[in-house]
């Protein structure tokens, strides 16, 4: 254990606030998850995260947290707004007027920064930097265009998510990446920890939020080699680096998924190593005794299981839908478990309720403050995880999570032709292509008590079950005062 330090703080003694969100990152990569299911495999065994994991063992384990809308933008939309808002948004600007939770900090005389490097949530008058004090932004991820050319890559282009996204990425690597320093993640997490090392040397007279957002390990899946190797070093032939999501059936050997698996491991253990140093530093400031530090992900990915790759078409599984929750709370020195279903809409309910300030009106999520001071307090039935592109969940996939089951709504081939005769133009190209042979036959229930890797669908035995939680969603959204707009498919 690192010596903490005992300098006093400056004019205030108010809980500082840091939150690490981790794009993709699988909850069964941790340790802590592991308990009804093995750990996430590659060729040469599990992915390695020794900092996540000794940062467990003084945190609360929240063993139900889901994710709520999906995918990127619409879960950062979730956590600073404090609610689930895919019933009525999607992947678009943070709307103005909207009370957020860096904003409700500052009134309450938070100093509040913003560190990362997923372009998608700042780039192009998204605005979820507008209510910090401060942000920096890494460039480079994915679609950023640092680089003003392409590079060219080695794969077939049609079994590429997408080909100039990872030549735009490519080309922004050869411009600025000389080692592994200069990696997204490293680099986020260096200049947060600077961050902190200016609040704590000019005094820390007011408490802070520390914001820190990596799109790793989101593919394009480029660790350095020394990474990849620990799970795989006998691959031959092109490296496909941003595969092609949906039925891997005919499209990917065995062999390729098992170096997918092991790319992506090679990027867990690089955040790993970088959120390591993070909290090393703030450790080392002696945070650890007046800071809650929560550490989380917007959802997960398939690499295999299902014979699915990626999370765009299918059931939102448990590697999907299923997040890490861990959260330290000030001088935190033992792990405790919670049970209790939880979702992104209730962080900024939780800070806000530490800090000792107001929630407003419209935040509808829950402060699961009470549970991390010890008290069994269950908020909800279940969670309700969704698609999330605006307005008409009919061209969306849903799973509702609660009572030891899992109900999950795929996107049919009907719910799939719908939204291919809504759209036109490059649109209608684009949905019709990503259609192609991406179907599920319909809603699934899996028993997550005696089945947890879901490879069991009960549906048709358990038609009561799956009704109930469906009639629980259905009563959800009018409760939430949901659009009318919204059709969602058949009940079972």
């Amino acid at each position: 254990m690192i010596a903490a330090s005992n300098n006093p703080i400056g004019e205030t003694s108010r809980m500082n606030f840091i939150i690490i969100v981790s794009d993709t990152f699988r909850f069964d990569n941790l340790a802590c998850y592991t308990q009804r299911r093995p750990r996430f495999q590659t060729p040469r065994g599990p992915a390695m995260t020794p900092n996540l994991d000794r940062f467990a063992q003084s945190a609360t384990i929240f063993d139900n947290a889901y994710a709520g809308s999906f995918p990127t933008v619409p879960h950062r939309k979730d956590t600073l707004m404090g609610r689930s808002i895919f019933p009525w948004e999607g992947w678009s600007p943070l709307a103005e007027g909207v009370p957020t939770l860096p904003s409700v900090l500052r009134q309450a005389g938070y100093e509040t920064m913003m560190v990362l490097d997923t372009p998608h949530i700042i780039r192009r008058g998204f605005n979820f930097d507008r209510d910090f004090d401060g942000y920096d932004f890494v460039r480079g991820q994915e679609t950023d265009q640092l680089a003003s050319w392409l590079a060219d890559q080695p794969f077939d282009p049609a079994l590429l998510r997408g080909a100039n996204n990872w030549r735009q990425q490519l080309a922004n690597i050869a411009e600025t990446r000389h080692g592994e320093q200069d990696t997204f993640v490293a680099q986020t997490m260096t200049r947060a920890a600077r961050w902190l090392e200016g609040w704590y040397n000019r005094g820390r007279r007011k408490p802070f939020l520390l914001y820190v957002d990596t799109f790793d390990p989101h593919e394009p899946w480029d660790a350095p080699a020394w990474y990849e190797n620990l799970y795989d070093s006998g691959f031959e032939g092109p490296v496909n680096r941003y595969p092609a999501q949906g039925r891997i059936e005919g499209k990917f050997s065995k062999r390729e998924v098992g170096h997918f698996r092991a790319l992506y491991a090679a990027e867990v253990t690089l955040v790993d190593r970088w959120i390591g140093f993070l909290l090393e530093t703030a450790e080392r400031m002696g945070l650890y005794d007046d800071t809650l530090i929560l550490f989380t992900a917007d959802h997960g990915y398939l690499i295999g299981e299902h014979d699915t790759e990626g999370k765009a078409h299918g059931p939102l599984y448990e590697e999907i839908a299923h997040v890490p929750l861990l959260v330290h709370l000030p001088r935190q020195t033992r792990a405790r478990r919670v049970a209790s279903m939880v979702q992104p809409c209730d962080f900024a309910p939780t800070l806000i309720d530490l800090a000792g300030a107001k929630k407003p009106e419209a935040m509808t999520g829950v402060s699961l403050a009470p549970m991390l001071q010890g008290a069994a307090r269950p908020i909800r039935r279940y969670a309700f995880s969704s698609g999330c592109y605006g307005g008409n969940i009919l061209r969306n996939r849903f799973t509702i999570t609660g009572e030891g089951w899992a109900f999950c709504y795929p996107d049919t081939k009907q719910m799939r032709a719908a939204v291919d005769a809504s759209e036109t133009g490059a649109a209608a190209k684009k949905s019709a292509a990503k259609s192609k042979g991406n179907y599920w036959e319909g809603p699934e229930l899996y028993d997550l008590r005696t089945d947890p890797l879901q490879q069991s669908n009960v549906l048709k035995s358990n038609l009561p079950q799956a009704r109930k939680m469906y009639r629980a969603y259905e009563a959800w959204l009018r409760a939430v005062g949901a659009p009318d707009t919204i059709q969602l498919p058949p009940c079972p």
